[in-house]
């Protein structure tokens, strides 16, 4: 069996520049915002996919980023197991809706895999493994002046032991009109 966990997080600083020292001009001028997700793959090291504003955070970006994940673990397994154990935050905007739900079972009817268990967590209690991995990019990012992507990118993959995957995403796939198409 294949056992994920897969999170948005927006704890962390998301929009660049950013300032260690806070100045009262820092408000006025917009900045560069970027999503954050992180999937915990047990058995593998964490990845980090990253993604700028035009990219929404909806099931697209949910999508897109399993979609990811489970073509670096088939080849890095040299193939998928036949279960998949998927676990998310009850977000029903991201993670909690009719695609995500429709995208897993096309991945059962196309035989990527023979299950799939869903689980989601108690509301007030999201607290899971990509929780830690974000804890640590806070922490890294609260300390130091990160003025670019390639910094952030650098910082993440400095700060958690092993060293995350960083991924930068430029465009998602449109899982969601795939699906209206067929309802």
């Amino acid at each position: 069996a294949l056992s994920m966990s897969i999170d948005g997080t927006s704890q962390m600083c998301n929009s660049f520049p950013h300032f260690l020292q806070k100045t009262k001009c820092d408000g006025v001028y917009s900045r560069l915002t970027w999503h954050t997700q992180i999937v915990i793959t047990h058995g593998s090291i964490p990845q980090v996919f990253l993604a700028n504003e035009a990219i929404a955070g909806d099931p697209n970006w949910t999508i897109d980023t399993l979609y990811r994940a489970l073509r670096c673990e088939e080849k890095r397994r040299s193939g998928l197991p036949d279960v998949l154990y998927l676990q998310l935050d009850n977000c029903a905007r991201e993670n909690k809706n009719t695609y995500v739900i429709a995208y897993l079972a096309w991945l059962v009817e196309r035989g990527v895999f023979k299950e799939i268990f869903l689980s989601f967590l108690p509301v007030g209690h999201t607290h899971f493994d990509p929780d830690q991995l974000a804890s640590r990019i806070a922490q890294s990012v609260k300390y130091q002046n990160v003025l670019s992507i390639p910094g952030y990118k650098r910082l993440i993959e400095t700060c958690f032991t092993p060293q995350p995957e960083v991924v930068v995403v430029e465009k998602v796939m449109d899982t969601k009109s795939l699906v209206a198409l067929f309802n």
